[in-house]
């Protein structure tokens, strides 16, 4: 892949500069980067996130700031990676799918090779909490998996990584 263009944006009303709602906790960010793969020039934009940990009403808010701009993406197929620190049944998750441009990566796999919590915390918790949004007119997802293997007896991080294979059509 060739990277076309990059940055970081704030979750926030003010997105272009240093900043952050009133209810988080603290400064929060989405990093994209437009990339296109050398042997087609088929583009791709690819986001990951990290929603506040302490407050759901901030989160709702970091939700809809960051739909605000992938909505504005329509030519390219769009791959939003993250720890959203929130559940399916959460307002900040619905923010995200209610618009119908992204879909839970998990929900259209064709193939699901495991599936449940992605949060650890070594062992301590189970939530699931990190998410793959795809644009699913665009992308077709072969298969979904949590990463939950332990290393040696212990798990390598308090989240299990998600790993999503796709094609884009």
């Amino acid at each position: 892949f060739k990277c076309i263009e990059y940055g970081t944006k704030w979750l926030s009303d003010t997105p272009d500069e240093k900043s952050k709602y009133p209810e988080s906790s603290l400064n929060r960010i989405y990093t994209y980067a437009l990339l296109e793969r050398k042997s087609d020039g088929q583009r791709i934009m690819v986001i990951n996130t990290h929603f506040d940990h302490e407050s759901g009403v901030a989160r709702e808010k970091q939700a809809v700031a960051l739909m605000r701009y992938v909505n504005t993406i329509t030519d390219y197929p769009v791959v939003l990676t993250g720890d959203f620190n929130c559940g399916a049944s959460s307002k900040a998750y619905s923010n995200i799918v209610s618009s119908g441009m992204l879909t839970n990566s998990s929900t259209i796999a064709g193939n699901v090779i495991t599936k449940g919590p992605t949060y650890t915390d070594y062992g301590t918790s189970n939530s699931t909490i990190d998410f793959v949004f795809v644009t699913h007119k665009k992308i077709l997802v072969e298969s979904y998996r949590v990463c939950n293997e332990k290393i040696n007896g212990n798990y390598p991080s308090d989240h299990h990584p998600v790993l999503i294979e796709y094609t884009i059509y």
